[in-house]
């Protein structure tokens, strides 16, 4: 095998070594209702997640009075909200509405973007904050109902190029260095 075989093998097995699906598998996540900026309504929890597809925690928010009440499963690619009651988010708060924190990826990919699918009547995306490592959805206000649900897809913007699209860089790129060599030898 020629050194040139040997850097396209190696390079290869890079390639395809990476982390391909950057997730939350592994990373400790916090889930919390909060009121305003600091006030939290209901148990806080945190969690690890231990699998692609593995729920990393489904939290229960109540209070007395059975109300705002929602499930919260948050697995390796997305937050997922079941309400499980009829009512209404108080507008007495700035902001009234679910935080997760922590949300880099177990690679150190920040969270880049966030989509949001729901059937909450009236949502607007403008509702929706995220940093790199957190997201809040404000539900000031807004109605819900048993069957209402809300769910954030995470997306943590690695691989800016598709891996089939840098191994087709990389061919040519060899394919440039063999034919360039074999020019020069002529």
């Amino acid at each position: 095998m020629n050194k040139f075989s040997s850097l396209f093998a190696v390079i290869l097995f890079l390639t395809f070594a990476g982390n391909a699906g950057a997730s939350l598998v592994g990373d400790t996540v916090t889930i919390e209702h909060k009121t305003d900026s600091t006030a939290i309504f209901g148990p806080a929890d945190t969690v690890v997640a231990e699998g692609p597809a593995d729920t990393v925690a489904v939290i229960t928010y109540f209070n007395s009075k059975p109300y705002h009440n929602y499930d919260v499963n948050v697995d390796a690619y997305s937050i997922n909200v079941d309400f499980t009651l009829n009512s209404k988010w108080s507008s007495y708060y700035t902001f009234n509405g679910l935080v997760v924190s922590n949300l880099d990826d177990s690679s150190g990919n920040s969270l880049q973007g966030v989509e949001i699918d729901t059937n909450m009547s009236g949502w607007d995306d403008r509702l929706l904050a995220f940093t790199n490592d957190q997201v809040s959805f404000n539900w000031r206000g807004y109605d819900f109902t048993t069957g209402t649900y809300f769910n954030a897809s995470l997306d943590f913007g690695q691989n800016t190029v598709p891996i089939p699209g840098a191994v087709y860089l990389l061919g040519a790129g060899l394919l440039g260095i063999a034919a360039f060599r074999a020019n020069k030898k002529k």
